[in-house]
């Protein structure tokens, strides 16, 4: 029972580092001519040398979501290609992709959904990866006050279990 407890207390204070890229509710969003909606959530803005989360959706005109098998993604300035790669579609959850920019500018995404080797859909997203702060951590403070309070919550649990031997 003690370790169902231990476990759960745990598990509440490590939520917060599961937010999955719309957490914020940012997006790239693009309405084909065909009215397919493509939808491309992120972490938090594009920033050089910062890992952003992308998830991928495509949606028809009455926002069903559009079965796909893999989606290719590429991600450059012009013609020069910082990164290109095919993703399958996961089996649970989203369809994820993590990044880090590089340098700050203009870039260019690429996306295109696939099924059975057609094209489901397919767009180019233009966007700004901003300049990194000097000061910013590189830790999330949500996330590392989570851990923390995980270890506090885990050694009083332990303690107080001990304690009543």
């Amino acid at each position: 029972m003690k370790y169902a407890l231990s476990f759960y207390i745990i598990a509440i204070l490590l939520i917060p580092c599961t937010v999955a890229a719309h957490g914020e509710s940012a997006s790239f969003e693009a309405t084909l001519s065909s009215g397919v909606l493509m939808d491309i959530g992120y972490s938090s803005a594009p920033v050089s040398g910062e890992s952003t989360i992308f998830d991928f959706s495509v949606l028809d005109a009455g926002g069903e979501e559009i079965a796909f098998d893999h989606i290719w993604v590429r991600l450059g300035r012009g013609s020069a290609a910082y990164f290109a790669t095919g993703i399958a579609k996961a089996d649970i959850g989203k369809t994820v992709l993590t990044y880090r920019f590089p340098q700050e500018g203009a870039y260019e995404m690429d996306v295109r959904f696939e099924k059975g080797g057609r094209t489901v859909a397919e767009h180019t997203f233009t966007f700004e990866a901003e300049k990194a702060e000097t000061s910013k951590s590189s830790v999330p403070l949500g996330m590392l006050l989570s851990v923390l309070a995980a270890f506090f919550a885990g050694g009083a649990i332990t303690y107080f279990s001990l304690r009543s031997r």
